[in-house]
This record gives structure tokens, sequence and C-alpha cells, in this order.
């Protein structure tokens, strides 16, 4: 057992992200029940997200509250959070002192706050982060003023790529609301900041679309898209053979995700992936399937049958159909609406190969054309649009591109993008792609890109991804959770951690020379290796990999293999 609500102070060294600065002091400060905890005004959602993880794992709050900072303020030693422009150049940027009269967080913008305090935690017990701190390890004596003991010290931080990301496929096997907050909540600890969903694909639509709005002689039902294509999934093969979970979210429950990660400060980028992988429409929507669509209507079998299969690329849109581009104003424009300060809608345009069979896949292509039709609804309704590697094809008014796995052409085609301005998320399967196995062992997961340990996950750079990237054509870092083994929110968990926590620190902290990059890696190791007990303390599943040099910790025994964790 190594947690203990007063153990001695945590080795900052730990923290992760590693920081940009971080000098440690001399000495500890005492935090105890009564400390107050103080927040100037616009720091009020870091503050009470901050006031519940100590009343819960740590007993805070005896005498104490959470409290309003005014100047000059009380005297004496408090937890303190603020708003300061100077903290750092970003609003994620943060500064981070603990000496003998407190703590404080100060942070350029909100999201500076928020960051800074979640270094804090990392810094308390693990405890600190059950919902039920003392049901985890053993709480102080009852009488015991003294609820945790932190190292003096002074950080000053923020991240190297502003897009840190997260994708879960929703749409092969569900993940309900509550599941999908808890991998977000565990997420934003390490600075995760954005959660792409992949709502649609030939497996499943995930998301209620209405009929409210329909233009002038639109006949489709759209109530159809989870009505039919929500009770679908992905088929049997999965960890037990188990077939893939069915479900979808009202807009109400898609409103709920948006405002609960808006309050750990992560943005929402929803996918509808065009004009590929639309089986799930095309099996719901008999007016998608018309001559020029990889389903042709006919009167024995009016829509696409259901696919349940993993193969890739077969479906498409009628890139000549009126009908087509009815649908996409429709759906984007309530995509869009659910989430009236979401900056970006992913328009997906991955594998679209039985269309480039019929079509052509070029500049001046009906692919093409399709997809720069849907970039320029996205852009009318005021977001920006994104794209896999694929959507280069569209050319530059493609938005942000997304990399993941490119041939020799295409990359050529994208340094070419790079040239003229294109920016870009970087996601390489053979480093981020949190579907494949951890290695031969690994009871879920897929194989196509190779296995993905942990070190592996680590040790890259976003800008060494594509030649000729220009200074600024990085803007973030994505690790995708496809879910084609995935059964429950112990599997994608245990896919996602600790692989994410690897991409989270490519993103976030300085960049690492090629020969400091093996060194930087096993200290990401050993900082790694700290997460364990945070994790088992708050329910999350993940994988002990035998890279990373485990603790013992608490009361989670085995390797937390699927169905050993969080339900």
């Amino acid at each position: 057992m190594i947690d203990s609500a007063v153990d001695a102070p945590c080795d900052p060294t730990t923290i992760l992200p590693r920081p940009r600065r971080l000098n440690a002091g001399q000495g500890t400060l005492e935090l105890r029940r009564t400390t107050p905890l103080l927040c100037a005004h616009g720091t009020e959602p870091a503050a009470e997200w901050l006031a519940q993880r100590l009343r819960d794992g740590l007993g805070w709050g005896a005498g104490a509250d959470l409290l309003p900072l005014r100047a000059p303020g009380p005297q004496g030693c408090a937890v303190r959070l603020v708003l300061d422009p100077r903290a750092g150049d970003g609003p994620e940027d943060y500064r981070l002192r603990i000496d003998a009269q407190g703590v404080e967080v100060s942070g350029a913008g909100a999201p500076g706050v928020m960051h800074g305090a979640r270094t804090l935690l990392s810094l308390l017990p693990p405890r600190a982060l059950a919902a039920d701190g003392a049901s985890w390890s053993p709480a102080p004596a009852e009488g015991d003023p003294v609820i945790a003991r932190l190292p003096h010290l002074l950080v000053e931080d923020g991240p190297r790529l502003g897009y840190r990301g997260l994708m879960l496929d929703v749409a092969r096997s569900f993940l309900p609301v509550a599941e999908v907050c808890a991998i977000v909540e565990a997420a934003a600890l390490a600075k995760i900041n954005v959660l792409h969903l992949h709502l649609v694909d030939d497996q499943g639509w995930r998301l209620e679309i209405t009929n409210d709005g329909r233009e002038p002689g639109d006949t489709i039902d759209y109530t159809a898209l989870t009505r039919v294509s929500g009770a679908t999934a992905v088929a049997g093969g999965g960890y037990a053979g188990r077939p893939g979970r069915t479900g979808w979210y009202t807009q109400a429950d898609y409103r709920r995700i948006v405002a609960f990660c808006r309050s750990r400060c992560v943005e929402v980028v929803p996918e509808i992936d065009v004009p590929g992988h639309v089986g799930a429409a095309l099996h719901a929507v008999p007016e998608l399937c018309t001559p020029g669509s990889s389903h042709a209507a006919t009167p024995e079998q009016p829509v696409a049958p259901v696919d349940g299969s993993t193969a890739v690329g077969r479906s498409y849109l009628d890139p000549g159909s009126p009908a087509t581009l009815r649908f996409l104003r429709h759906v984007l424009g309530q995509v869009a609406a659910l989430d009236p300060a979401g900056r970006r809608i992913h328009l997906g345009g991955d594998e679209p190969w039985a269309m480039a069979e019929r079509y052509g896949i070029g500049p001046g292509s009906p692919y093409a054309e399709l997809l720069r039709s849907a970039q320029r609804i996205v852009r009318e309704l005021g977001r920006e649009p994104m794209g896999w590697n694929e959507a280069v094809s569209a050319g530059p008014q493609a938005g942000v591109l997304q990399l993941w796995h490119a041939g020799t052409q295409e990359r050529a085609a994208l340094a070419r993008a790079a040239q003229e301005g294109a920016r870009f998320v970087m996601s390489p399967s053979t480093r981020t792609y949190l579907d494949q196995k951890y290695d031969a062992s690994s009871p879920i997961g897929l194989t196509w890109a190779g296995a993905v340990d942990v070190p592996a996950a680590r040790d890259w750079d976003p800008d060494e991804q594509l030649e000729g990237l220009t200074p600024g054509a990085v803007i973030g870092v994505e690790a995708p959770l496809w879910s084609e083994t995935v059964r429950s929110r112990a599997d994608a968990e245990w896919l996602i951690f600790p692989r994410l926590l690897a991409t989270a620190e490519v993103g976030w902290s300085p960049v690492t020379t090629p020969g400091d990059r093996q060194e930087e890696t096993e200290a990401f190791l050993r900082r790694c290796a700290a997460w364990g007990p945070r994790m088992a303390a708050m329910g999350t599943s993940f994988h002990r990999a035998g890279s990373v040099p485990w603790a013992d910790y608490g009361p989670v025994d085995g390797d937390g293999l699927p169905g050993t964790g969080a339900a």
C-alpha cells in the first residue's frame, strides 16, 4: 500500500504531461481540512471541480468552504485560483506556486486555471481522485487536521500544441453518455482537450436527427436514422465473440456530453463521415439509395442491407443526387445547432475505395466535388471542416487534415497542401491508434498497423510525420479508438490507458531532440507508473503494460484485463 492521505509529498518529477518548467523548492506545505479554497471571478468551474475532488477524496471542507477571492483576501495559508495574463501567452498556459503561504494556481485563461488545478491534483494522494476516498484507502485519523503534504515548487507550463485529442468510435459499438463522460474525465486529467466523436459509419448511426426544419420537398424521415440504424452494430469478433453494443444519443444526450466536456475545458468535434462509411444511412433512408450510390434501390430491397462487418470502403453516397445534398444540409445543420459554441465538424472522407473505382478520387472527381460541397455547408454553418488525409483531394478548402495512413502519392499531395497553408492533426496509426493490440498477448485489439506498445506511443514527433511541413502547420495530435473489438467501458479504457497518456505528452510537452528521445521515453514510463494508483482510484481500467515500472497500490489486483475493471 503506497497511498495514505498524509504520506510524504509526491515527487514533482512525476507530473504528466512533463511541464515546460519545474523548479523544486525546499520544504513542504500541509494541506488541512480547514484550508480555505479561494477563487477569483472566472475561475469558478475549475474551483468547484477541485473542491469536489478534495471533499470526496480527502475529506476537505470541515470548517472550510469555497469562497470568492477579493482583494486583499484572507491572510494566511490558502489555495487560491486566479486569472492572470502574466501566467503565459496562451489561454491554456498556467503557473502553479506552492510555498509556505499556500497554493496559487494562476491561468492566462480559464483553461489554464483548469490545467493548473489538474497538476495540483496530481501532486495530492491518489485517493483525491476517488469518488469516495475513504473506501479506497485508509483515511487520516479522525482528529488529524492534515489531509495532504505538498512539495514547495513553481511550475510554469503550457502546451506545445493546441489540439490534443481522443477519438471514440461509438458507431461500431456504442458507449452510453455516462461512460463517455467517465472516459473524458480521466483523459482530461492528462490535459487532453478534444473529444472527437465518430458518430456514424456502416455499422450504426448514433445521433438523433429530427424532421424539424426540413427543406420544402424533402421527404426523408430523418428519425429512421436512429430508429433503424441505432439498433445495429458491428457483428461478433470482439472480446469473447460478442457483437457490438447498440443504442444512440438523443439530442438531449448529446447536449449533456457537450456540456460536461465544456465544464472540463474539452472541445467536442462531431464526425459525420461522408461520402463513404455511410452503410447505416443507406440502410435507414431509401431516398439515398439512388443509382449513383453503392446501393441502387430495387422493389425487393429498397434500402441497403445491414452491414455489421469490419470491412471498409464499400459504401458511398450518390454524388449526383439532389437528395444527397439535402440530406447533408439537414444533418449537418442539426449537428451544428446542438453545440452553438462548437468550432469544427469532421467530415471523414476516408477509405472511399469502391467510390474511387467507379468515379475516381482525384481533385476533379465526383468524390472531391461532393466533399467540397459538404465542406461549404460546414463553413456556411460557421464551423471549420476537418477530414482524414484522403480529403486532401478536395483542395485547399479542406480545412484541417488528419494524417493517419498515407501512401507515397497521397503524401506528395499532402506535402503540397502543407506548402499551400494546410493545417494538420497527426494521428499516425503505428503510434496513436488505440484499437491496435499492445502486443501479441492482448486479448482484444487489431493488428493491421502492428502492435502499438506504450514506448512506441511516446517515441515520435508530430513535426516529423510529413515532409515539407511549414512552421505552425501541425496544430495537434489525436489518438483514435476504433471499436471493432470494444464491448464495454472497461474494454475501451483498457485499450486507451496508458497509451493516451503518451499521446497527451507528445502534444503538450516541449519538443525532444532525436538524441534525447530514448531517455525522455524512459522518463515518461516512470511518470506513467505514477498514474497507476490514480487510475485505480478513479475506477478506470487500464493495461498494466510490462514496459511501465508499475508500483503496488490500492485494492486493485491483476493486470487490468477487460472485465476486471470498471464496468
